[in-house]
């Protein structure tokens, strides 16, 4: 990716980040082997669609996958880069993960130093 820098989403913050670098999780719902379409849902339970940069080899259906992307519309991410979380048979923590998302949205230089 070009841009390292992006913001961290759920599916509700995605649609004000419309342009921008976003990092999402989502569980996927719908993936054809070898395709570049991504359909999944986010932890905060919205349907989004994602264009993969290139196709996957592997069955990703349920599980949980990181989306890093553009964001080119309110469900959409294009020329996506997609991270697989191991399938350890745990269930990702959607509530705390929400919580974070809405902490770093009212605290928006959390991460810079003074």
């Amino acid at each position: 990716m070009s841009d390292p820098l992006r913001t961290i989403v759920n599916g509700a913050s995605l649609r004000i980040n419309v342009g921008k670098q976003v990092s999402i999780i989502v569980k996927v719902d719908t993936y054809d082997i070898p395709g570049t379409l991504l359909k999944g849902i986010t932890t905060d339970d919205a349907t989004i669609n994602v264009n993969l940069s290139a196709p996957l080899e592997t069955n990703l259906r349920n599980r949980w996958v990181e989306v890093i992307g553009q964001a080119s519309r309110p469900d959409t991410i294009n020329n996506a880069e997609v991270i697989i979380f191991p399938d350890d048979g745990q269930e990702l923590d959607k509530k705390s993960h929400n919580m974070m998302i809405q902490f770093l949205s009212n605290a928006p230089n959390v991460y810079s130093i003074r």
